[in-house]
Order: C-alpha cells, then structure tokens, then sequence
C-alpha cells in the first residue's frame, strides 16, 4: 500500500521531469554553442601564418669598396692601355687638371668617395706620400666619383686634402676600366704609362704603392 507521502512525491516528479529535461537539453545545447564558438575565436585570433622570406638586391649608386689587390701592367698582360688615357677635368678648388700637364712626373691617380671608407684612408695616406716625395717629383691627382662637388669640397678642406682634386666625368671613369670597385688607383711613370693598377685599400696596399713610388723615382728601398 502506498502512502499519501509518497504519491505527492511521485506526482511531483513525474510533473517536473519534463522541465528537467527540457533544462538538461538547453544546458547540453548551451555548451556546444561555447564550444563551437571557442573553435572559432581561437582560429580567428591565431595569428597568420608567417608570409614567404623575401631577398631584396639593392643597386648601390655607388661602386663598393675592393679589396686589396695590386697589379703591375706589363705589356703582353693588361685590361687598360700602357699609355694612360689623357682628361681634362673639373678641378674642386678651380680650375682644370690635366694630365699631359704633369708629364715627367710621377703620378698616382686615385679614384674615391667621399663615402667609401676605405677611400677615406687611402686619401690620408695619399696626402703623406705627396708631402713627402713632391719635392723629388711625385704628384698625386685625387679623381672624386660623387656628384655634388660642394660637399667634396667640405670634406676635403675637413681632411686638409691639398693635392689636386678634380670631379670624374662618365668618359674618364670609362677610360680606366669603369670603376666598378673603389678605391681605385693607378700610379704612372714620368713618361705616362701605367706602371701598376691597385684595386682596394690596406696595409699591404699602402706599403706596395711608396715602394713602387720611390722605385720610379729612382729613390731605391728603405
């Protein structure tokens, strides 16, 4: 026999199951919604994936630093002409310079920019040698590359440059090789010939050009 009790707790079940279940279904449904939704957020906060590496080749508009290299012009071996190819340029501090001017001395033409490091310290050294050896016939000739001779002029009174400065024209660069590399220098002999090509700038570079310098000025070695 069943109590009143437990027919009244019966009753009350049987009427709130439904609610249970309808409850359980929305909790259930709730949850899927979260969980579909987290999904989603979290690919669309993941951050993208990483675009392909990308090499990007700069074209400098000025020819870069060589290294040190030497090379004495013979005749059965040379890119450039035994007699050195004549100019006549701009010179910074005014005037015109002009190789045929300086025919039985000796000669070092050094092309250079003013930022190309290495140029730089090849000037300085430039400047010693030509302090030192034109009393007894050398003459330095600096060829400048870059394209604003008033800022040449600035560095050059900075650096206390006092040998001939003059501004490179497209055919001189053209007549000594192109200057792809600076800096380049090339020493002559009191008849004008190239007696030998430096391409760079180092210790051995600054020893090899005052040996080659005092050999053509008949000075001997150290």
């Amino acid at each position: 026999m069943i109590s009143g009790d437990k027919i009244k707790a019966s009753s009350i079940i049987s009427h709130a199951a439904p609610w249970l279940l309808g409850a359980g279904a929305l909790i259930l449904l709730a949850a899927g919604l979260l969980l579909a939704t987290g999904n989603r957020c979290d690919e669309n906060t993941s951050p993208p994936a990483a675009a392909p590496e990308q090499h990007i080749t700069v074209a400098s508009s000025q020819p870069t630093a060589a290294s040190p290299q030497a090379t004495e012009v013979a005749d059965n071996q040379n890119s450039y002409a035994k007699k050195a190819p004549d100019f006549d340029i701009y010179n910074i501090n005014g005037g015109r310079i002009r190789l045929k001017d300086y025919r039985g001395k000796v000669v070092m033409l050094d092309f250079w920019s003013v930022a190309c490091g290495p140029c730089v310290e090849s000037t300085a050294h430039y400047q010693g040698l030509w302090e030192k050896y034109r009393s007894r016939g050398l003459a330095v000739i600096g060829i400048n590359l870059d394209s604003y001779p008033e800022l040449v002029k600035r560095f050059i009174d900075r650096a206390h440059l006092t040998y001939p400065i003059g501004m490179a024209t497209n055919e001189v660069m053209k007549n000594y090789g192109g200057m792809y590399t600076i800096p380049q220098s090339f020493l002559l002999d009191k008849n004008g010939n190239i007696f030998r090509h430096y391409n760079g700038w180092g210790a051995l570079y600054a020893y090899q050009s005052e040996r080659d310098i005092r050999r053509l000025l008949g000075l001997g070695q150290d």
